[in-house]
Order: structure tokens, then sequence, then C-alpha cells
């Protein structure tokens, strides 16, 4: 039997809160959408690839049985992204009332910065792996002016950062799978 996927989980539990919830999920790059099959034909190809990400959200509705995503999430930051590409996809999105809010993952300042030059919505999620066990979002504000490793800064400053702008983090593996049983 195949195991349900996140999207079918989180709408089997929000079934139990009604109207209260339709949850999030993320979109993003796939490594194959940044290699263009030619140069010639990059732009045709470039519209596809826009295409399937807003096709993406389709199915992720269809999946959570809803109409709507609370929060959508931009999954990993992409160096051959196009921030007015992606703004492009956010603006669609939001318009056609798919996607309320609009966040990130695993995205430092900058990239979050870059992005939200380019649209209107205001980024309000950033969700980064921390846990009991993995804390750089917070070790170099902990160990300022310390000559130990923790005080190097490894995140752009996101938890500062994120106070300022008014970003929520959102953890992703709070409970590091497998480090607390030992494997």
């Amino acid at each position: 039997m195949d195991e349900p996927s996140g999207d079918e989980v989180q709408s089997e539990a929000a079934e139990m809160f009604e109207d209260d919830a339709r949850g999030h999920s993320r979109f993003g790059f796939r490594s194959a959408d940044a290699q263009l099959e030619r140069p010639c034909r990059a732009a045709a190809q470039l519209q596809r690839i826009a295409d399937r990400r807003l096709q993406s959200v389709d199915g992720i509705l269809k999946r959570l049985h809803t109409d709507y995503l609370d929060i959508l999430l931009l999954h990993r930051p992409d160096p051959l992204m196009e921030p007015e590409e992606v703004a492009e996809a956010i603006e669609t999105l939001h318009r056609s009332g798919k996607v309320r809010y609009f966040g990130v993952s695993n995205q430092n300042p900058m990239q979050i910065e870059l992005l939200q030059k380019y649209t209107g919505q205001k980024l309000i999620v950033d969700q980064l792996q921390m846990s009991l066990a993995h804390t750089p979002v917070f070790d170099s504000g902990l160990t300022v002016n310390m000559q130990i490793g923790q005080s190097i800064d490894r995140t752009g400053s996101i938890y500062e950062y994120s106070r300022l702008k008014g970003i929520t983090l959102q953890a992703w593996s709070p409970f590091q799978k497998g480090y607390f049983e030992g494997t």
C-alpha cells in the first residue's frame, strides 16, 4: 500500500477542523527544469516550466480537497530563478483566489528581499530547519564576539531580519528524525 502524500494527510487532518483551516503547501523548481533543451527554444520552454508550477498548485488543491490554500511556500532557493517570473506566478495565484498568503522555504534575507522587490504580496513565512539539535538560526546571536564556531553567522541573520520584517519562522524537521533514537 502506498504511503499517503503530505497533502493527503493534511487534508484528512483539516477535515477535523472543518472550515477553520485550509493548510499550506510548497511549490518550487526541479533541477531538470533548469536544464534547457535547446537555447533557441528557451523562451517557450521557460513558459512551459511556469505553466507547470501553476498546474502544480491545482494538483495540491485537488489532493487537499479545497479550493484555496492559506499559505503557499516557494521551496528552496534557485540561483537560476528569475524573481520577476516567480512574482508573476504569485500574483496570478493570489488574483485567482487559489492562495491567500505566500512565504519561502530555506531562504536567507537577501534572497527574500530579491523576491519581495518584484511582488506586491508580502512574504509572511520562512520555513527553516530548526530543532533542539539544529540551532544555527540562533547560535550566532547567542555567541556574539566569541571565538567559537557557533559565532559565525551562516544564516545572514535570518532570525533578526524576520523579526524586523514580521516574517514568521516555521520549523521543518523540529524533532530531527533519527537523531534522538541514535540512528
